[in-house]
C-alpha cells in the first residue's frame, strides 16, 4: 500500500526517470542477455519510453515475452506484450499488429494453460 501511495504521487516524468534508472541500474548489474531479469528490464524500459515510444524497449519487451512463453510463464509473456503494444507509436501498423499477434497466441496460451488444469 504504501509502495503503490508513493508511486501513484509522483508525476509522470518523474515515474518515467525512476523506470530508466532502475532499467539502467538492472541491465548493468545483469546485463540484457536472456535470463530472468530480462522481463524485469524491459517493463522498467517501457515505463520510462511513456507515450514516447522506444523501439529498443519494444524490441526487450518482445525478447523477454519469447522467453517467458518458452518457460511457461503466460501471465508474464502477456504483461509484457501489453505494456511494449502501449510504447508503439501508432504509426508503425506494422509492428503494432505483430506484437497484437503475439500477445492475442500470449493470452490463448495463458488461457489454455488455467483451463486445462485440473481442480483440486
Amino acid at each position: 500500500l504504501t509502495r503503490d501511495a508513493v508511486y501513484a504521487g509522483l508525476g509522470p516524468s518523474r515515474r518515467a526517470r525512476l523506470h530508466g534508472a532502475a532499467a539502467a541500474a538492472l541491465a548493468e548489474q545483469h546485463g540484457l542477455e536472456p535470463g530472468r531479469r530480462l522481463g524485469e528490464i524491459a517493463l522498467h524500459r517501457c515505463e520510462a519510453a511513456g507515450e514516447a515510444g522506444d523501439a529498443e524497449a519494444v524490441d526487450l519487451a518482445g525478447e523477454a515475452a519469447a522467453i517467458a512463453l518458452d518457460e511457461g510463464a503466460y501471465e508474464q509473456a502477456v504483461a509484457l506484450l501489453t505494456r511494449a503494444l502501449a510504447v508503439v507509436p501508432d504509426g508503425d501498423v506494422e509492428r503494432r499488429r505483430s506484437i497484437a499477434r503475439q500477445r492475442a497466441g500470449a493470452f490463448a496460451r495463458l488461457t489454455h494453460a488455467i483451463l486445462d488444469t485440473p481442480a483440486g
